[in-house]
């Protein structure tokens, strides 16, 4: 494998768009699904601290250096000068309840690293471990002494009697590859599921703060008293604040080499709310003047969350986010979601940063960056990286065309380009960014990650995938015709309907939901009116039923972690459905292209913003809206979703009786279209997205098909 991030595709492969192409294919040929590595997850290894003595009384009391504790807490008498303490390993068991454990992330040091200037820690023991087994003989960790002091009294503070430390718990000690060969192999490509699943998780820096101001400025700082309102929202500091003081605290956290690692990116973004930062300090320090560092001494906690969110809100408030510091800090302590929430509505997925991200940071082995990135974005679909994978044993492949399969093989939605011989790996996926507005507030970051194409395939051609082509109804139907009734193509209130529902939000109860709910009583009432529309005009419409029942869900959810994904987002596309009709614009009815032209609708599409491929010249031309759904069986597998506004390539994809799309065609996608569907019972059709191509035809600028094109 080649690292060759920093050149371009066309550097690469010498310009030939066809030698990219035909290694993306043959890279999906090394896929790996991941089922060892999921049933290695299933018995995860901890370090059981239960008979540990409590370290915050140890730390006390210096004089008990001259005894030895076993593995029972109880001293033991020993001649060292500090004393031992084993700490076995256990694993998890096949009981129904998950364990309850705090992972470790940091940066793997020497043995013979100084403490950090400041911290006044003294070791409490010599760690030594014991691996299962009656034959099994404690041996010294390679996790340094003075780290497990300090998540040992983390854990006890919090009454978490099993720690995750990768060090111990993957076994990768000299000689284990005879006995445990693929431990290490297995345990990275689960790392997303230890750092997610844990109760906690604590991120170790060793750059302490040494003075009172420096802790006063970072109190401030997560406690929102530099902003306007005093709340990060703002994106404006007060004016009283010393900006370059706050820079300078943030710098000298980021100065730790914590955050220059690659697999510690990983392990921050994958705990998320559950991770906590671990900032030694001075002991003159007082921790408990302004902000709730917790009550660990020595030890400043902070969640992780909070820090990044503080960081970003502080670096959005500056004129130049471009210029130094500020670039450098938010490229190593940025939240994606509160940078994506000041852009315009629509963003993309955390595809593009979460790799510029892990490529920006140094790693050991190059080969390691493919596992860390589908860790981080949860990737269903991955990638052989063992020692004997062709990608990696051979110099054939490309890490930059390896990193790209990766994210085409999990569905990324991206506009074709077709520049992509003049970029990087990373400056394509810049460019070619889908944006996506989300149908509603709720973990719209989260929706937005889940918006991708089922099952892709790699081809010559482009991304082939599964799923459902739907045709905007054309032009108002003759209302005149006895049997079609008054019909029209899209769903909007009527006046009277707007100032009903105007004076239904005057009244506080109706903006009530039930816990859970999505829709309130107000929304409810709109979805009534949309139903009511759509049953009088076509009384056998599918669309009512599917709209009815979801809206019976949400009056009364189910309980929670029992809520179906298909429901839940449904439910959201019902309320961007309400939210743009009362607004005063009006929602698309569609078919399948599959049903005949008289058939009730089966779907209701949002416009977004303007539709990119209606023909202002033309009314009957038809417009196209691309959907699919994937709930995969399994606890570890992802939903995917995607709806898109599209037109087919050419002439040379109509059906031969008429406007029609055949299956199989080559279809460009212009934007995302929020909306309601029911294609139950409907097969899924084969159609293909180029994502390079030759010139005009991989533009995404509209260019609409020519009548008289030769076939």
């Amino acid at each position: 494998m080649k690292n060759d991030l920093h050149k371009t595709f066309g550097e690469i492969f010498k310009d030939d768009i066809s030698a990219l192409l035909k290694q993306l294919v043959e890279i999906q040929q090394y896929q790996n699904h991941r089922n060892e590595s999921l049933e290695w997850a299933l018995k995860l290894r901890f370090l059981d601290i239960s008979r540990a003595p409590n370290l915050a009384r140890v730390s006390r009391e210096r004089d008990i250096w001259s005894v030895n504790y076993g593995t029972d807490g109880e001293p033991i008498q020993t001649r060292a000068d500090r004393p031992k303490l084993s700490i076995p390993i256990v694993e998890e068991d096949d009981s129904d309840e998950p364990p309850v454990y705090m992972a470790v992330s940091w940066k793997w040091v020497g043995r013979a690293e100084n403490v950090p200037f400041g911290c006044n820690h003294n070791d409490s023991f010599r760690y030594y471990i014991r691996r299962p087994g009656s034959r099994s003989r404690p041996h010294a960790t390679s996790f340094p002494d003075k780290h497990m002091d300090r998540v040992i009294q983390v854990a006890q503070s919090q009454g978490i009697t099993k720690i995750w430390i990768d060090t111990e718990c993957i076994y990768q000690r000299d000689g284990d590859g005879d006995m445990y060969p693929r431990d290490k192999e297995l345990g990275v490509q689960v790392m997303d599921l230890v750092y997610e699943d844990g109760k906690m998780s604590v991120g170790l820096l060793t750059t302490p703060l040494i003075h009172q101001g420096e802790v006063d400025t970072l109190a401030s700082l997560l406690n929102g008293d530099i902003f306007v309102g005093g709340h990060t929202k703002s994106f404006a500091i007060k004016p009283h604040v010393d900006v370059s003081k706050v820079q300078m605290l943030i710098l000298r956290i980021l100065s730790d080499p914590r955050w220059s690692r690659a697999w510690i990116f990983q392990e921050d973004h994958l705990a998320s709310y559950g991770m906590t930062l671990l900032i030694p300090h001075s002991e003159h320090i007082d921790t408990t003047k302004m902000y709730d560092f917790g009550n660990v001494t020595g030890e400043l906690q902070v969640k992780m969350w909070l820090f990044r969110e503080c960081v970003t809100a502080f670096c959005l408030a500056q004129p130049d986010i471009q210029r130094w510091p500020t670039d450098e800090i938010l490229r190593k302590a940025k939240r994606y979601k509160t940078f994506n929430s000041t852009s315009l509505e629509m963003y993309p997925t955390t595809t593009y940063p979460v790799l510029s991200d892990i490529c920006s940071r140094s790693i050991e082995k190059e080969e390691d960056r493919i596992a860390i990135l589908a860790n981080a974005l949860r990737f269903s679909t991955r990638l052989d990286t063992s020692d004997a994978s062709p990608l990696v044993s051979s110099d054939n492949y490309s890490l930059s065309a390896i990193l790209f399969a990766l994210i085409l093989l999990n569905g990324e939605i991206l506009y074709s380009n077709d520049d992509i011989l003049h970029h990087t790996v990373q400056s394509y996926l810049k460019e070619s960014q889908f944006v996506i507005k989300a149908p509603h507030p709720r973990r719209e970051q989260y929706f937005i990650d889940h918006c991708r194409f089922r099952n892709p395939t790699i081809t010559m051609q482009g991304i082939e995938t599964q799923g459902w082509l739907f045709e905007l109804f054309v032009g108002r139907i003759n209302s005149l015709d006895a049997n079609q009734g008054n019909r029209s193509n899209c769903i909007s209130l009527s006046q009277i309907e707007k100032i009903a529902v105007r004076n239904m939000r005057k009244n506080e109860d109706s903006q009530a939901r039930e816990p859970r709910s999505i829709l309130n009583k107000v929304d409810q009432a709109i979805v009534e009116m949309i139903v009511s529309k759509l049953d009088e005009a076509w009384p056998q419409c599918r669309l009512v039923e599917l709209m009815r029942r979801n809206l019976r869900i949400d009056r009364k959810p189910p309980p929670h972690g029992e809520e179906d994904p298909a429901t839940s987002i449904m439910l959201k596309m019902m309320a961007a459905v309400v939210q743009t009709l009362e607004k005063g614009q009006e929602a698309r009815l569609a078919r399948p292209v599959s049903e005949p032209q008289d058939s009730p609708p089966s779907a209701l599409f949002i416009s977004p913003q303007d539709w990119s491929t209606d023909d202002k010249q033309d009314a009957v031309s038809p417009m196209y809206v691309y959907t699919s759904w994937d709930n995969p069986r399994g606890k570890y597998r992802q939903e995917r979703l995607a709806s898109l506004e599209v037109a087919p390539y050419d002439k040379r994809h109509w059906a031969q009786n008429g406007r029609r799309l055949i299956e199989g065609s080559f279809l460009r996608s212009y934007a995302w279209v929020n909306g309601i569907w029911d294609a139950r019972g409907k097969p899924m059709e084969k159609y293909v997205f180029p994502f390079v191509g030759d010139g005009a035809r991989t533009s995404t600028k509209r260019k609409r098909v020519d009548e008289d094109e030769d076939e």
